[in-house]
């Protein structure tokens, strides 16, 4: 499944700069679709293809740590962002 994700790009990490992406578009919603969203790259963030696929541009941290820093209280959504993180933080770049 992340093989089939990261091939096809479904996340649209790649796409051309200034242009909003799916992950974009996600974290941008309302609360519920959010917090899937962020759940969804906690899980990604798990795998070690995930990782490298999340990690192939910086806007995913950079979508992350915004959300820390909006996020109100100890909320789901800031515990995925903050797990995904850590996930993230064991590959020497981040």
């Amino acid at each position: 499944m992340v093989i089939a994700i990261q091939t096809n790009d479904m996340l649209g990490i790649h796409f051309q700069k200034g242009q909003p992406t799916l992950l974009e578009n996600l974290i941008n919603q309302d609360q519920k679709v959010k917090e899937y969203a962020t759940r969804f790259i906690n899980a990604l963030a798990s795998d070690y293809l995930g990782r490298t696929y999340l990690l192939e541009t910086e806007m995913v941290l950079h979508l992350l740590i915004k959300l820390l820093k909006t996020e109100e209280g100890d909320t789901i959504i800031r515990r995925s962002a903050l797990g995904s993180l850590q996930k993230l933080s064991l590959r020497k770049k981040p």
